[in-house]
């Protein structure tokens, strides 16, 4: 699978979704953690310090235990998954590493996932009054920020159907601060002026 290169993204693209990944920072470092704490890696754990860097990393079997947990994997494959991961450390982070991610390339994993996955057109399964139904979609019309707004869409639909807390999506300032309302505040303003620099 080819990286799709952010300097083909228009800034204002690149801006939107730096505000995105601020606003599920906790969701995403959570959903890291959960992955990194399973522990499933090829290489051998001898000492304290190897241990240490292993819950600092995702490997592709866990992204992919990722994928398949939240419904995501008919998407992609093994392969694109192992592909994605060797491109994003090369070409991106610039390092050797093939096999794991960290928290900086676990971002990237899920912008490239989106942007190089959800643009194919796919049938989910929605839950409806009458029971499930099957529904097409395709969100190649969309641009790269909202196909990652989408992704979170998703993700919480799919974390409300395995009755997990969805505070993290609902109010994920919650999380940090009583002061909800400046929080709003700021986050309302970060969405009319991207380039708005946080106090």
């Amino acid at each position: 699978m080819e990286l799709y290169p952010p300097s083909l993204m228009e800034q204002r693209d690149l801006d939107y979704i730096e505000n995105i990944y601020k606003r599920y920072h906790r969701l995403i470092r959570s959903l890291f953690l959960k992955y990194t704490s399973t522990m499933y890696t090829t290489k051998a754990i001898n000492n304290f310090e190897d241990r240490h860097e292993r819950t600092e990393t995702v490997s592709v079997v866990e992204l992919i235990k990722f994928l398949k947990e939240y419904k995501l994997y008919f998407l992609t494959s093994n392969e694109d998954v192992k592909s994605l991961v060797r491109e994003i450390n090369v070409k991106l982070l610039d390092r050797r590493e093939v096999q794991d991610l960290d928290f900086q390339g676990f971002e990237h994993f899920i912008t490239q996932f989106c942007v190089l996955n959800m643009v194919k057109s796919h049938t989910i399964s929605v839950k409806t009054a009458k029971g499930a139904e099957s529904v097409k979609k395709s969100f190649g019309h969309l641009s790269h920020w909202q196909l990652i707004d989408e992704f979170f869409i998703y993700l919480r639909q799919v974390f409300q159907e395995r009755g997990e807390k969805t505070i993290l999506f609902d109010e994920p300032e919650a999380a940090y601060f009583n002061e909800t309302e400046v929080i709003r505040e700021f986050n309302k303003k970060l969405e009319e002026e991207p380039g708005f620099i946080l106090p």
